[in-house]
């Protein structure tokens, strides 16, 4: 394996190319004391040795992260790939802090979900926690352990109210809107990723309520 390239990061790293790709940082002084040098080939156990010491540095890395917030199993490897760990070491240290439970996919969309049902449609939040790496598969089965939590209808209804509160902040009177109006209405709220069920039912029971005679 041939070092191509040592490149500084800042005052105290370089980062090491393996073969014309980034491999890995290093401080400096663990640089002089690999003894790395460009165009060298760098021998299986200086290599093997080099990975211990990041394996342990990575794993030290990862405890921070975790203790300052909750992170998906695909942002702490972002996280880590970003700091110029190897993605062999990315992925057994990962893989490790999620067989111990310590990331846990399943629960941070759990967890998620609940935090923003109040102020968010659930496209939205499926949409933020797939930017995150968090599967459909385990959002879907998120959502349905949250559901059987709640009463039968609470989730819908949740989604429901936020509809209304919508339309009665922008005190639009959904009952004398033409066609084509009302039609621009249900897309900005499509837009936002709530489900057309919900909002043609929130329209419906609006126009068929007294109580919103007075709307505007």
């Amino acid at each position: 394996m041939l070092i191509t390239e040592i490149k500084n990061l800042d005052k105290k790293k370089k980062l090491i190319y393996i073969d014309y790709e980034p491999e890995f940082a290093l401080y400096n002084s663990e640089v002089r004391k690999f003894q790395l040098e460009q165009n060298d080939e760098i021998e299986p156990d200086v290599l093997e040795e080099i990975y211990k010491l990041l394996i342990t540095r990575c794993k030290t890395r990862v405890s921070y992260i975790l203790a300052k917030s909750d992170k998906t199993s695909h942002d702490l490897i972002q996280s880590l790939r970003k700091s110029y760990y190897p993605e062999l070491i990315v992925r057994k240290v990962v893989d490790e802090y999620v067989e111990k439970g310590y990331v846990n996919d399943m629960e941070y969309a759990r967890c998620y979900i609940r935090s923003h049902m109040q102020n968010k449609s659930m496209g939205r939040i499926t949409s933020l926690l797939m930017n995150k790496g968090i599967s459909k598969e385990v959002i879907t089965q998120a959502v349905s352990e949250i559901e059987e939590e709640l009463d039968e209808n609470t989730m819908a209804d949740r989604q429901k109210e936020m509809i209304r509160r919508e339309i009665e902040k922008k005190k639009l009177d959904v009952r004398n809107l033409d066609r084509k109006l009302l039609n621009k209405v249900i897309a900005s709220f499509l837009r936002k990723g709530f489900s057309y069920d919900d909002i043609y039912d929130v329209i419906g029971q609006i126009k068929e309520n007294e109580l919103f005679d007075d709307f505007c």
